[in-house]
């Protein structure tokens, strides 16, 4: 009779895996530290950061950050405080300098990849597979936009509060400490008020306790948690009401209608996972291929069968991970039906977790062997497209010359692309991005009016006027249409037309302050100095700065 074989053990861990975190926050500052040059992208961080100074370089208005929704609209949609808070504190204490706020991304990045070597190994997932699955992370060229760009910060600094809100409940199954279960609620509601996708946590969270916990669905400690989790849901609720007095079009009818739409979204992100060579700064559903991610789900079965790997719990679980926080996707509304790519951040933590369960079993060695070296190759793969796809997010003018290269059919990146290629003086350029927004969709808001703005430049009169009768008749309440309608008349020496378009400015925007100088010029040319002295006045109450001749010549002095 043949002794019993005695189970492969796993050899000891080698000297690079020895200091796990070490590593993983040397290759992540070494891959990242060119981003500290970066400048800004004039896609929502000029918005938060560049044209709102007064408000983010102040301490003192961190508690007003959860007053308000994170554009500071009261009919708006994303309240995002803590998010807005990081933005702050970056602010004041980096005097509104761009390398400390993109110092934060990176510290945010590589503090959520060591968090989530830290949850694979309370997973039991092996060490060194642990470890090559988190640089897989780190290096992910998908990811960049979380790091390179300083919004996307708010999906990996959500990723910080999740990822610690695991661990603590995990740290409470094993020892049912009472710190831990504190710990855990604290990090639950720092994600919510960070962003609104964390509301899918408590099914997570449930499902670990029933998974890894041997929690019955009915049991003390689960009840505990469902009412702790209830509690801050209410608070986080009562909180969004009073800071968003109205949303915008955020009623369930509405966004459940988006989802037909994003399906596609679903493959563009999974296709991005596993080949990332469709990556756009400003991904749009008509300008991408759902070909890599059929692909990319047909690998993963095939990757169990080959293994002969059963889809065990933590596999049940990395799904539900990953399928949870890809449905906030599918309920983008069209007017901003961006697919992002940083909102693959927690996403692909869910699929990391799937493949662990492919090594879970340590006496496998050979199927770990084979595994860790497909990771190393990905991952050595995907650091030049990381590096040089990182260079779009440099500043505005190359992040916006990939936007239209790899999103050519939208009207809005084209728009957008235009500003700003026009307030660099490149007006031509603009002039074409313009044109071409209109035939994406010749209803496109503002094209029109931006359009006029610059054959008004050129003294185009003809071409100006037509682009700003456009522009009312798509947008009757455009008091910029309405004014620069005005000023293209009163060029062409129409100055009674000239007024009546400039005081219709005056009945849609009374603080369009522009407008009053302008109307008393025009009056006073046509001898209505009644009118003129009025508009002075006006112009006057609203501190523009009144020419004193001006004002004597019409008898207002």
């Amino acid at each position: 009779m043949k002794p019993a074989r005695t189970p492969t053990t796993v050899s000891p861990p080698k000297f690079w895996i020895r200091f796990p975190y070490l590593i993983i926050i040397l290759l992540g500052f070494i891959l990242y530290a060119h981003t500290l040059k970066y400048d800004y992208t004039n896609l929502d961080d000029k918005t938060l950061i560049a044209d709102d100074k007064e408000f983010v370089s102040k301490l003192s208005n961190i508690p007003e950050a959860f007053k308000l929704d994170v554009f500071k609209e009261m009919a708006g949609t994303f309240y995002r405080p803590l998010f807005v808070t990081s933005l702050i504190i970056d602010g004041s204490l980096g005097k509104m300098s761009f390398t400390v706020y993109h110092f934060s991304n990176i510290l945010f990045h590589l503090l959520s990849a060591c968090l989530l070597f830290s949850l694979l190994i309370k997973l039991r997932i092996n060490k060194s597979s642990s470890l090559l699955l988190v640089l897989f992370f780190v290096v992910h060229p998908a990811l960049m936009q979380a790091v390179a760009w300083i919004p996307g910060r708010n999906d990996s600094l959500l990723a910080v509060f999740v990822l610690s809100s695991f661990i603590m409940l995990m740290n409470y199954i094993q020892s049912k400490k009472t710190i831990h279960f504190v710990l855990h609620t604290l990090f639950f509601i720092m994600a919510m008020f960070t962003k609104e996708t964390a509301i899918v946590l408590p099914v997570l969270y449930l499902l670990m306790l029933r998974i890894f916990g041997k929690e019955k669905l009915f049991s003390k400690s689960t009840i505990l948690f469902f009412v702790s989790w209830l509690v801050l849901l209410i608070v986080w609720f009562v909180a969004r009401k009073n800071a968003i007095q109205t949303s915008q079009g955020t009623t369930p009818l509405e966004f459940l209608s988006n989802i037909p739409r994003n399906l596609p979204s679903f493959f563009i992100y999974v296709g991005k996972i596993l080949l990332p060579f469709n990556l756009s700064v400003m991904p749009t559903v008509a300008d991408s291929t759902i070909i890599f991610g059929i692909i990319s789900i047909i690998v993963i079965p095939v990757l169990f069968f080959i293994s002969k790997t059963k889809f065990t719990s933590l596999a049940v679980f990395g799904s539900c991970w990953f399928v949870l926080f890809i449905i906030p996707v599918f309920l983008v509304p069209q007017a901003s039906a961006f697919f992002y790519e940083q909102r693959l951040y927690l996403p692909l933590m869910g699929l990391l977790i799937i493949f662990g369960q492919l090594v879970i079993d340590t006496t496998n060695q050979k199927r770990i062997k084979y595994f860790n070296s497909a990771l190393v190759v990905l991952t050595i793969c995907f650091l030049p497209i990381n590096i040089m796809y990182s260079k779009n997010f440099s500043d505005k003018i190359i992040f916006w010359d990939n936007a239209i290269a790899t999103s050519p059919n939208s009207a809005y990146v084209e728009k957008i692309a235009a500003s700003v290629y026009y307030i660099n003086n490149n007006p031509e350029k603009a002039k074409t991005c313009f044109i071409k927004a209109l035939e994406a969709n010749p209803n496109e808001l503002a094209v029109n009016n931006d359009l006029g703005v610059i054959y008004r430049d050129r003294k185009e009169w003809d071409q100006a006027i037509a682009c700003f009768e456009r522009e009312i008749a798509l947008d009757a309440v455009s008091e910029k249409a309405y004014y620069n309608l005005g000023f293209a008349l009163y060029s062409t020496n129409k100055k009674e037309e000239a007024v009546k378009k400039w005081e219709k400015v005056v009945e849609l925007s009374p603080e369009y302050k522009d407008v009053y100088q302008s109307l008393a010029l025009v009056n006073a040319e046509l001898k209505n100095f009644e009118r003129a002295r009025y508009y002075a006045a006006e112009a006057t109450k609203h501190g523009i700065d009144v020419p004193k001749d001006f004002l004597k010549a019409i008898g207002a002095e």
